[in-house]
């Protein structure tokens, strides 16, 4: 079978689909797209956790509720949930060329 013969293939499978089968499709892919909760920002709260951070871009939270976060500046450092406390687990070398640097 050639490239041809798949596209013809093709061609006659979609002429013998039934039209109710597409507008029931269609349909419910609409049904589904409206059903879709909207998002309501004032559901969730905003909690500053480390006010000291500087300019955090990433973080994960661990199952016990510390966070890890990386600053941009390369240092990473763990929030305990507990205590509130941050302690630095290192540093990765990071590369600012061309960026405004803020020290």
């Amino acid at each position: 079978m050639n490239h041809n013969d798949l596209a013809l293939s093709h061609d006659k499978k979609m002429k013998n689909r039934n039209p109710f089968f597409c507008l029931t499709s269609f349909c419910l892919f609409i049904v589904t797209l409206h059903a879709a909760e909207p998002i309501d920002p004032a559901r969730f709260e905003k909690e500053i956790l480390v006010p000291a951070a500087r300019d955090a871009i990433q973080m994960e939270v661990l199952p016990g509720g510390d966070v890890i976060f990386a600053e941009f500046w390369g240092t990473i450092k763990r929030w305990d949930a507990k205590s509130g406390g941050v302690s630095i687990l290192g540093t990765v070398p990071t590369y600012a060329k061309g960026e405004i640097m803020r020290r």
